[in-house]
């Protein structure tokens, strides 16, 4: 849909007639231009969490709008984790978000951080929870119990696989040394 209006707006006679007439109709009804739709339709593209984020308020639609200009950022759902837990302005986001397309043209490169998105989501669940005006059921606090439980026994197992780091050096008087 969104090729169809971009290509209705930049020429409209290279669509079918009825496709046209169709545009022109939505646009008419919806009181809105061309590029208000693709900007809307944009959000069809977001991640379903995003969608969702935007459903219930939790992003403003302003967000949504930059979050749908950076779908091909690989760090996509880390920001919307990271926004959720501490919001941030829209200039932030921006930058947030333009911040990859500078280290992958020979920026400062990328810290891996492997959990970053799980600990967002680990502090918006906490959010949730702690909201006591947000309806949970039975079910989904013991679903989410036996997944924590599932995670929790692959960290440890993976933990004690590895080997023990070296403890720091201490210097005369037991303090450790730098």
């Amino acid at each position: 849909m969104i090729n169809t209006l971009i290509t209705c707006e930049r020429g409209p006679e290279r669509v079918s007639e009825d496709l046209a007439v169709t545009v022109t109709a939505i646009v008419k009804l919806t009181g809105k231009s061309i590029s208000s739709l693709k900007r809307v339709f944009a959000f069809l593209r977001l991640p379903g969490e995003l969608q969702e984020a935007l459903r219930t308020g939790q992003i403003s639609v302003s967000q949504g709008y930059i979050f749908s200009d950076y779908l091909t950022n690989p760090e996509l759902l880390d920001i919307f984790h990271n926004l959720l837990v501490a919001p941030v302005t829209n200039e932030k986001l921006k930058q947030q978000l333009d911040a990859f397309a500078r280290r992958a043209k020979g920026g400062r490169p990328r810290t891996y951080r492997p959990f970053l998105g799980i600990s967002a989501s680990i502090k918006a669940a906490d959010a949730t929870l702690s909201d006591q005006t947000k309806p949970v059921t039975k079910d989904d606090l013991a679903t989410l119990l036996d997944e924590l439980r599932a995670l929790a026994a692959k960290v440890e197992t993976r933990l004690q696989a590895l080997p023990p780091e070296a403890a720091p050096a201490n210097s005369p008087d037991g303090q450790p040394t730098g």
